[in-house]
């Protein structure tokens, strides 16, 4: 009896406390986890967001570097937050098929977060070193082929969206190279520029500043149509790769617990930033979209992508281990 009493008392509970901690939020700053390092699309694009939610929210939104294993110990860390909406975490792809690299996660990529909404959706571009002796896709494939295992290329880590699209390049383009992964863009993209990696593929935003200056020569883009941004540059299957396409996305979610209240909250604010007009112009610079989503659109995006590139990081995982 008393045990049912407790239970109907702790519901109760619940129940009208919902709207008080809804009309309280946000009760203190709140902390932005990002799981790559200073200088990286991910820290770039977080950054804005962190300025134009704390408008809407009324509360400091303070950015937290965690790089490392491709953004799972900053997924791990979120996961284990409390679940009262002043922890959230950036989310893209690659948090998804972690258990298809890491064993003994600390975190379920699907049932540990409550989804809040995604932010964008944009391509990639294939950069090379100026020193590199390829001024297209064909004469990078070249070069590697004819230089087994000497070429090598960056990314952020395995199971991050730049080891992704490196892995599918090599698979694709059938040549043998050397991977160098990095805890964040920032340290690769100055090894880029000193020639001290030979290429990669990353999303616009850190790229085309050195694109335009010639400290990197644009190759291709992964995406189905020639970005306006770069409209000179080829996509990956004009250059010969017919089935190379990848579209990379980021998003906003926190601790699995959190309440309901509280993900409406700040689903709505992200509505707003990500529906104005400097949102739009902005993320077109980058060659991405404002990418406006419900918490269940959300969520069933990010079940429909796990189950899509599982498979494919688990196989390419395989053959990239000694």
């Amino acid at each position: 009896m008393l045990g049912k009493l407790a239970a109907s008392a702790a519901l109760l509970i619940a129940v009208f406390s919902t709207p008080v901690v809804a009309d309280t939020y946000p009760g203190k700053p709140i902390r932005l986890i990002v799981g790559a390092g200073t200088g990286s699309v991910s820290d770039v694009r977080s950054r804005w967001i962190a300025i134009r939610l704390a408008r809407e929210l009324g509360q400091p939104v303070v950015v937290e570097n965690r790089p490392g294993a491709g953004g799972s110990i900053a997924a791990e860390q979120a996961a284990r937050s409390p679940a009262d909406g002043h922890t959230l975490f950036l989310v893209h792809m690659g948090i998804l098929v972690a258990p298809e690299i890491y064993k003994n996660l600390g975190f379920d990529p699907v049932m540990d977060f409550a989804p809040i909404s995604r932010i964008s959706r944009g391509y990639g571009v294939l950069t090379v070193h100026p020193g590199v002796p390829a001024t297209t896709v064909q004469e990078l494939i070249k070069v590697a082929r004819e230089n087994p295992g000497k070429l090598n290329y960056g990314s952020t880590g395995i199971g991050g969206p730049p080891w992704m699209m490196g892995e599918l390049f090599k698979r694709l383009a059938r040549i043998e190279v050397t991977h160098v992964p990095y805890k964040g863009g920032g340290e690769l993209l100055t090894d880029l520029i000193g020639g001290r990696i030979d290429y990669w593929l990353e999303g616009a935003l850190v790229q085309v500043p050195h694109i335009r200056t010639g400290k990197l020569r644009a190759l291709a883009v992964t995406s189905p149509q020639r970005l306006p941004i770069l409209p000179h540059v080829p996509t990956l299957v004009e250059a010969g790769l017919s089935d190379f396409e990848f579209e990379g996305w980021t998003g906003l979610v926190a601790p699995a617990a959190t309440p309901r209240p509280v993900i409406a909250r700040l689903n709505a604010a992200m509505a707003n930033v990500l529906s104005s007009r400097e949102a739009v112009e902005w993320l077109a610079d980058q060659a991405n979209e404002p990418a406006i989503d419900t918490p269940e659109g959300f969520a069933a995006f990010m079940r429909s992508e796990r189950a899509k590139w599982a498979p494919v990081v688990r196989e390419a995982n395989a053959k990239a281990q000694p």
